[in-house]
């Protein structure tokens, strides 16, 4: 869980836009 944060912190940017892509994708099941 503590990896998670420190992805955030580096790159919440990309986190984001990663987020919302697999959001976006039904197609792509987490």
């Amino acid at each position: 869980g503590n990896w998670q944060r420190d992805d955030s912190k580096l790159r919440p940017k990309e986190q984001t836009s990663r987020s919302q892509a697999y959001a976006t994708r039904p197609t792509h099941r987490h």
